[in-house]
């Protein structure tokens, strides 16, 4: 699954990319992998754990290479456009997979109707 390619349209509205891995995390052997969304007005996380099939979303104000400033903010990523994940999980047997193609689907929702995404502006 590469996360990058499947949002790749938040380039357009001026946001940068960045894939980090963190190991032995958590004082064990855990790898942690974080993809960035960020520009100056925030930085949105996608976070997996995977030795623990994890996966996570998080704010911070500014982007960072710490994994604790990266990851300041828990998101509910079900809390905004609930009306849209609602009516996916009615029609879908969860995977991460779909999860995420509908997490793009209310990031670009939100930005075509706010003009930002969890908190975050964007350029339109």
């Amino acid at each position: 699954m590469n996360i990058e390619q499947q949002f790749n349209f938040l380039k357009d509205y001026g946001l940068e990319f960045k894939e980090q891995i963190f190991k032995n995390v958590y004082n064990s052997y855990f790898t942690v992998y974080t993809y960035s969304f960020y520009n100056e007005d925030g930085c949105f996380t996608i976070y997996n754990l995977p030795q623990r099939g994890e996966w996570d979303y998080f704010y911070s104000k500014k982007f960072s290479t710490t994994m604790d400033e990266l990851l300041a903010l828990r998101l509910n990523i079900y809390d905004q456009e609930s009306e849209m994940w609602n009516d996916a999980r009615k029609k879908w047997f969860y995977t991460i997979k779909k999860e995420l193609n509908v997490l793009a689907d209310v990031i670009n929702y939100q930005i075509q109707n706010k003009n930002e995404f969890y908190g975050i502006k964007v350029l339109v």
